[in-house]
């Protein structure tokens, strides 16, 4: 599929009618800085922006079938051998990319189908979803300008540290964790 503004348009009115207003706005300001790492760090601005404005697109929608339907065509996808439905959504939201837009980037389905996690060895586009994902502006917490400020100077050294405080807050939480998370983290400190 080749990104042209007319089409990138038309998907940004496709996603807003597909989810709320809130996570709308989230969305793009996850756009908003995954454009921004990539022209800074010199990668794929058109690749990550689009991974950006679909990864949250099966948010609001049913999305066990569209999940399995992904897992039919690319594989077996681990967040549907887990108990964390909230997971579902990113391989959901990377098949109705494919299916229905006819997205045939396979960095960009592999970043929206990993976002909320990432896997080993993950892309420059999936590292900037993980990135712009975490610290988009609509995002207020303790210590989100320092991982922001961060991000932009090191891509991949902000990343293990936001995947660091991913894994503490979670653990704090008492909250279950999915493995990917802390494989990503390895991936990359293994480096």
């Amino acid at each position: 599929m080749k990104v042209t503004a007319e089409t990138f348009s038309r998907i940004t009115n496709l996603v807003e009618s597909r989810i709320t207003p809130k996570r709308f706005l989230h969305t793009l300001g996850v756009l908003q800085t995954a454009v921004e790492l990539a022209d800074i760090h010199g990668k794929d601005v058109w690749r990550a922006s689009l991974a950006a404005l679909l990864h949250d697109s099966s948010k609001a929608t049913n999305v066990n079938e569209d999940a399995k339907k992904f897992a039919l065509v690319f594989g077996d996808h681990p967040y549907l051998e887990t108990e964390m439905p909230q997971l579902l959504h990113a391989p959901a939201g990377a098949w109705w990319a494919y299916a229905e837009l006819k997205v045939d980037d396979g960095e960009v389905l592999d970043a929206i189908a990993w976002h909320p996690t990432g896997h080993r060895n993950p892309s420059d586009t999936l590292l900037i979803l993980l990135a712009a994902d975490y610290c988009e502006p609509t995002r207020d917490f303790p210590g989100v300008d320092e991982i922001r400020a961060f991000v932009r100077r090191d891509l991949r050294g902000g990343v293990k540290e936001l995947l660091r405080r991913k894994l503490e807050y979670v653990q704090n939480t008492g909250r279950p964790l999915h493995p990917s998370t802390q494989e990503t983290l390895l991936s990359l400190e293994g480096e």
